[in-house]
């Protein structure tokens, strides 16, 4: 498959780019950007010999197969309009849209057009969180009553200067929300139903979210609290689910799930002690531990390959993503208003 990349900043250079470099069923043939200087130096580090400054231009090139955008949301409902009249499926790097009113949009063009068009989830392909729907999903700990997420992350600050994520009042919410909420659904498999929400913008001069915490209510009972912080400094992402006959505990990045029923032993914490003293040194000595979640960008474009061929693989299209803007838009209501927001 043919790719054409528009936007080549952080997240270009470091997550999708060196993945599309290694996959035999994958070349890049294309880039584009609006800044000139900038899209000529990525062309050159990964050896691309096309560059454009507009979108327009990389999805009209009869080369590019399939286009893949990384630039701010706000811009994703013109671009899928490109790619739609160009019969050309797309891959949208998170989140789908800055609102629901152009998350609509694009499931509309999307629907109306019939291309393929999914949504970079990548926190989806830990394992830890994988072993967690499994368990949820064939009742290990019963019917589930609560789930708690927790995902915590330093600012994005330290690693890219794109100033979308702080030009607007939701900060933390727009970035690691769109994965906590995202993975909540795909773990639950549940529909929302309400949300509650409260924040903080917790630095002195910040007119943006640094913290944000949120309670949903789904239509199945269930009830999850979300608590996202850009106010840390290592990354911490646990999931904690209890159920009428029993209760897990992880920690996802270090791949630890354990499965609770009953008063727990001590060797119980000494298996998990010594599996994740033996993952930090696996992962020391091949890298992972050095990369989070940028590592999984390979599988999910082999599963992205899958999804356009009509495969047997579940991926997250658009309507998928959509559920999650409306949850952060019901979040970010909540905060303004107060009280309980329904969905």
């Amino acid at each position: 498959m043919q790719i054409g990349l528009i936007g080549c900043g952080e997240i270009a250079r470091r997550g999708h780019l060196p993945a599309l470099r290694v996959l035999k069923d994958f070349k890049v043939v294309a880039l584009a950007d609006q800044e000139k200087d900038r899209v000529q130096r990525v062309a050159r580090e990964f050896g691309i010999t096309k560059t454009y400054t507009t979108a327009r231009e990389l999805v009209e090139d009869k080369t590019v197969e399939a286009v893949v955008a990384t630039v701010p949301p706000q811009a994703y409902k013109d671009i899928v309009y490109l790619a739609a009249s160009h019969h050309k499926p797309i891959l949208l790097e998170k989140p789908l849209a800055s609102t629901v009113a152009d998350a609509q949009a694009i499931v509309k063009q999307v629907k109306e057009s019939g291309i393929k068009a999914g949504v970079v989830q990548n926190y989806r392909y830990y394992a830890a969180l994988g072993d967690i729907r499994d368990r949820i999903s064939i009742g290990r700990i019963g019917k589930p009553v609560s789930v708690h997420l927790l995902l915590h992350q330093h600012s994005p600050l330290s690693w890219s200067l794109s100033p979308w994520r702080f030009e607007g009042p939701r900060g933390v919410l727009d970035d690691i929300g769109v994965h906590a909420f995202d993975s909540l659904l795909w773990l639950t498999k549940a529909e929302p139903e309400t949300v509650f929400a409260f924040g903080v913008k917790g630095l002195p001069g910040a007119n943006f979210l640094n913290q944000v915490s949120t309670m949903v209510k789904f239509q199945s009972g269930l009830i999850s609290f979300v608590d996202l912080s850009w106010l840390t400094g290592p990354m911490t992402f646990r999931v904690n689910a209890l159920g009428t006959g029993g209760r897990i505990f992880s920690d996802i990045l270090f791949n630890q799930v354990q499965e609770q029923h009953g008063h727990p032993l001590p060797i119980s914490d000494l298996e998990l002690l010594t599996q994740k003293s033996l993952f930090i040194l696996k992962g020391t000595v091949n890298g992972d531990m050095f990369t989070g979640a940028l590592k999984f960008y390979q599988y999910l474009y082999q599963d992205f390959l899958k999804y356009v061929n009509n495969e047997n693989v579940e991926f997250p299209g658009v309507e998928t993503a959509l559920k999650t803007v409306k949850i952060m838009d019901a979040v970010a209501e909540s905060l303004t208003i107060g009280s309980t927001v329904h969905l």
